[in-house]
């Protein structure tokens, strides 16, 4: 991975999965878009921006779908 520190690698797969699923159902307009936006919009661009290196890599080495709802619900919010 990209850091020598496990746990780091964990909470940072943790998170990406977590806003990975809030993407999947943001992109089925399956939630109360209006209340996400006001609550997450900015965590969401934040998460996007700051952990773009760790998805680029994920994306280069073999799971080229990394975070793909996340990255489509931050274009679309």
């Amino acid at each position: 991975g990209m850091s020598n520190d496990p746990n780091m690698e964990a909470a940072m797969r943790l998170v990406l999965n977590f806003y990975e699923e809030m993407g999947a159902v943001f992109n089925h307009r399956e939630i109360d878009e209006r209340l996400l936006r006001a609550l997450f919009k900015s965590q969401i661009r934040f998460i996007c921006d700051k952990a773009w290196p760790y998805i680029d890599f994920l994306q280069q080495n073999g799971r080229k779908s990394a975070c793909e709802a996340m990255l489509k619900m931050n274009q679309d919010i």
